[in-house]
């Protein structure tokens, strides 16, 4: 990180990742389209899937469509996944996928924040939020 100079973060806030310097050293970025088609959802499967046999960690955000897609294909090659959130390590983002955020830290996985605990993203997600969750975002 001593590559962004004065936008370095004051600090990283991570859950669970015993062995999370060697993991990231070999992180690869899967993320996509929130509102994704059956097509993207099959590609951001295999693509996943490669990623994680080849012994990379699959790093996405928590974000409906692709971002989640690659999560749960990681945990079902039971392979490492880095969960990167715009809120704190406690509250998913969005809300319905609390699960899948209470998950990741399982298999040497991780959730990284760059605001620790407690806080609230700034923005709602691109879907609908359920009724039973008006407090999953800043207002």
């Amino acid at each position: 990180m001593a590559d962004l100079g004065s936008d370095c973060p004051l600090g990283l806030w991570a859950r669970g990742g015993d062995r999370l310097p060697q993991l990231t050293a070999r992180a690869v970025a899967v993320t996509g389209n929130r509102n994704a088609t059956e097509q993207a959802l099959t590609h951001a499967d295999a693509l996943a899937t490669a990623v994680a046999e080849a012994g990379h960690m699959v790093t996405a955000t928590l974000a409906y469509g692709v971002d989640s897609a690659a999560h749960r294909t990681a945990a079902r090659a039971r392979q490492a996944t880095l969960a990167v959130l715009p809120c704190g390590l406690d509250r998913a983002h969005p809300y319905d996928h609390s699960h899948l955020l209470h998950s990741i830290p399982a298999n040497g996985s991780a959730v990284l924040s760059l605001t620790g605990r407690a806080s609230r993203p700034t923005a709602p997600p691109s879907k609908p939020l359920p009724a039973c969750s008006p407090h999953s975002y800043a207002r």
